[in-house]
């Protein structure tokens, strides 16, 4: 799930093109299963991942965008869209629930970082694609919206640390998103 504000500023007099910048909040999650070490044991690699993991992540973004119309913003009621952009991310902490045979063994908010960190190792970046349509505002109606299918592919992993948790477990950021907003 993700909420946002994008401010969206036009680009040259044919209302086609539009430079887009803003803040998201970006709320996603994961399951797998893996290995789960109790403290003070010894830490056996025994090949059964017998630990279910709940992994909910939360990030900071910045998305910096372009948005090309196929209609004009001005004079057409609705216009589909293509939109392409680069995305600032900063990983909040996570909520983790570890689970064995539905029982609750670990619940638990880990640091995550990124392998491959830009400035610090909570930051790293992603590019993004979609398609969308807009309704537009013209005089004789208000209220706008749009509905946008977007892809991200984030350029390195994240992955998390505990005395607990397996280690090297790396997790890929790519996603499909359907987006809903109102613009105004």
């Amino acid at each position: 799930m993700q909420i946002g504000f994008k401010r969206e500023q036009r680009l040259g007099n044919q209302y086609k093109t539009f430079f887009l910048i803003g803040v998201e909040y970006f709320f996603h999650g994961l399951n797998f299963r893996s290995y789960y070490f109790d403290q003070d044991t010894l830490q056996l690699y025994d090949k059964s991942f017998s630990y279910n993991y709940s992994l909910f992540i939360h990030e900071l973004n910045l998305p910096i965008q372009f948005k090309y119309l196929f209609k004009r913003a001005d004079n057409s009621l609705f216009s589909p869209y293509i939109i392409a952009g680069y995305h600032l991310r900063y990983l909040l902490p996570g909520a983790l629930k570890v689970k064995q045979n539905g029982q609750l063994i670990k619940e638990d908010s880990p640091e995550l970082k990124f392998k491959n960190a830009l400035f610090v190792n909570k930051m790293n970046a992603y590019v993004s694609l979609g398609i969308g349509w807009q309704k537009n505002s013209l005089r004789s109606n208000k209220g706008s919206f749009f509905v946008e299918l977007n892809g991200r592919y984030g350029f390195s992993p994240y992955y998390f640390e505990t005395n607990y948790s397996a280690s090297s477990l790396f997790i890929n950021g790519a996603h499909l998103a359907l987006q809903l907003g109102l613009k105004f």
